[in-house]
């Protein structure tokens, strides 16, 4: 059985940023950390620590967990 594919969590932060007309500037100061963190989870430099799966959720109004999960399936399934 193929494995579903499986995409960057930063192209998920994009669609969910462009959704809600938001930049990466504005998503940092939600998130209460530097834009350089942000910009990371965007271009894929940054790892989804817990800390900053909690704070994405909770400014994505999702949970941390999920983005935890999605950013492990696709470094599991870019192996």
């Amino acid at each position: 059985m193929k494995p579903a594919e499986t995409f960057p969590v930063g192209e998920y932060i994009r669609e969910e940023m462009a959704e809600r007309g938001w930049s990466a500037q504005r998503l940092a100061k939600m998130m209460r950390v530097d834009i350089a963190y942000v910009r990371g989870l965007l271009d894929g430099t940054q790892c989804m620590t817990p800390m900053l799966a909690e704070r994405l959720g909770a400014s994505l109004g999702t949970s941390g967990a999920m983005w935890v999960n999605l950013y492990l399936a696709h470094k599991k399934g870019s192996r």
